[in-house]
């Protein structure tokens, strides 16, 4: 059973409509293309992002790909260490959010399908499962 994030739960969107999925250059159908990647990439997760970052599932919900990340930390050590080195949470998921951005629009296919007019999310959580950042990537250079 996939397990989707309560995060993800709260800001699911509405059912797509043929408009939503429709890419506004192309007429590509951006939902067909998440449910595709999604439909690829899902047999080979978890997969190792980084060092401590694992993404656990995939999800297409209309012209969103949304990832399910967990760090190999729990919600304390990372307090711990945002403590130790004077950063606050806001300006840690910011950081996040700037090095998302950057990762999915210098990954060639997906910034592609941002192109298009897709979006990628992804959820960060904690190894004991709290919420870290939620950056959304909608528009890439």
């Amino acid at each position: 059973m996939m397990h989707v994030p309560l995060a993800i739960l709260l800001t699911w969107p509405r059912v797509a409509t043929a408009n939503e999925c429709l890419s506004k250059y192309t007429k590509t159908d951006v939902c067909a293309y998440a449910k595709k990647m999604q439909t690829e990439m899902a047999p080979a997760l978890p997969m190792l992002i980084s060092s401590n970052i694992s993404v656990r599932s995939i999800i297409a919900i209309g012209p969103r790909i949304v990832f399910n990340a967990t760090w190999a930390q729990t919600d304390a050590e990372v307090d711990a260490k945002l403590l130790a080195a004077g950063v606050s949470r806001p300006v840690y998921v910011q950081k996040i959010d700037e090095m998302t951005k950057n990762y999915v629009c210098r990954a060639e296919e997906l910034s592609a399908f941002v192109r298009l007019g897709g979006e990628i999310q992804y959820t960060y959580t904690t190894v004991d499962n709290f919420p870290v950042a939620n950056p959304l990537v909608a528009l890439c250079p």
